[in-house]
């Protein structure tokens, strides 16, 4: 996704963290969180960091279709995958499901001190 002023941004969405039952996030070039006291805002700071500070080691992971792939490799010593931009699309889309996922049950309970 591309800021007004043609930078990177990111969105994040959020579900039952802290006092947040739920909330969406646009991260850009600064991104202020303001709210009254006691409603989520470091909840939802120290998550994003949480991600932020690993989703290059969680995101060292096997495409879509692996396993079909590792498995044709083995019978027959060799394997192709065509790569289009649909398939990148779909190789994007899953590996954030992933890593949202993986970061969510995994790791969040760590970021926090607790299950």
């Amino acid at each position: 996704m591309q800021s007004v002023n043609g930078s990177a941004s990111a969105k994040f969405r959020f579900k039952k963290i802290g006092p947040v039952k739920e909330a969406e996030m646009e991260l850009g070039d600064l991104t202020i969180i303001a709210g009254r006291n006691n409603t989520g805002k470091t909840y939802l700071a120290y998550a994003l960091y949480g991600f932020l500070k690993i989703w290059r080691e969680l995101a060292v992971s096997l495409p879509p279709n692996a396993d079909h792939l590792v498995k044709t490799l083995m019978a027959t010593g060799k394997a192709e995958q065509p790569v289009d931009r649909d398939w990148l699309k779909q190789a994007r889309v899953a590996m954030i499901q992933r890593l949202a996922k993986i970061f969510s049950k995994e790791v969040l309970p760590d970021v926090f001190s607790a299950p």
